[in-house]
């Protein structure tokens, strides 16, 4: 292109190597549809109108509302088909028993509706109903949902949440995921498609802090708008399977899968799977 006063016009006969001014231009991506979110939206917001924001002020003034955080962008067969999201906030800032808590998850998504190709995702996917188990067996990995995708709204099973560590620690943060027993290290930078185990007080997602998984949970928390993520303990919906009266749960401040007696009261965090 050339500008003269009175004219602004086209050339292409001078060669590639010959010299000339540059005027870049900014093109911003978003929203988009979540249809087409793509690995590079990690950490960004999703909204009610279902689309992608840049992040949660963008979407709270054009989408009707912040509504998650993009944790990861896959296919993960039986979780979910093109990703899963966290929510930027507990359900609320008390503990529930295990029940309790999926009755809360319900309540937090009949109020946090995401309406994706005109469907409005605005109830609990999976209900009373245990997402997965995790055998106390050092040689077992989880065992996985074989009923099919549920979209929308629930209590994060423990395979949930190692795609968000994965996806909102690993991927976004660059944090090395360490999964060990003791002083035993099976990988320095784990996955979620690692075959880990998950056994009461030994296996880890840990971050690098000898004293828990804090930058973990400072990665997930700063993704979320600095919301109050306590370095504390969250439940999943997967029951232990040594007895239906126990599920797991993951600990923050100790970086490490443990289950518990599913009438004590922990902290709950919704993810939403699309």
């Amino acid at each position: 292109m050339f500008f003269r006063s009175d004219v602004v016009d086209r050339a292409n006969i001078y060669p590639r190597c010959g010299g000339r001014s540059l005027r870049p231009v900014f093109c911003e991506r978003y929203p988009l549809a979540a249809a087409d979110v793509a690995s590079i939206d990690i950490g960004r917001v999703l909204a009610a109108d279902g689309n992608i924001y840049a992040d949660a002020a963008s979407a709270n003034a054009n989408g009707g509302g912040a509504r998650a955080v993009i944790a990861y962008v896959g296919s993960m067969p039986n979780y979910f088909d093109k990703f899963l999201a966290i929510a930027i906030e507990d359900v609320d800032d008390s503990y529930h028993s295990w029940a309790d808590a999926q009755t809360a998850v319900g309540t937090y998504a009949g109020s946090h509706a995401i309406t994706i190709g005109g469907t409005p995702y605005n109830t609990n996917a999976v209900g009373t109903t245990s997402y997965d188990q995790v055998a106390s067996d050092v040689n077992a990995s989880s065992a996985t949902r074989t009923t099919g995708v549920v979209k929308g709204w629930r209590l994060p099973c423990v395979t949930d949440w190692r795609y968000v560590f994965d996806g909102l620690g690993r991927q976004k943060a660059g944090l090395t995921l360490t999964a060990k027993n003791g002083t035993t290290v099976y990988s320095s930078n784990a996955t979620p498609t690692d075959p880990l185990g998950v056994e009461y007080y030994m296996f880890y997602y840990n971050d690098g802090d000898a004293n828990g998984a804090s930058a973990l949970r400072d990665a997930i928390n700063a993704a979320c708008g600095n919301t109050a993520l306590p370095l504390s303990y969250y439940w999943t919906s997967s029951e232990y399977s040594g007895g239906s009266a126990r599920a797991w749960f993951y600990g923050f401040n100790s970086s490490a899968f443990f289950f518990d007696y599913k009438t004590n009261g922990l902290y709950v965090r919704p993810v939403f799977a699309y």
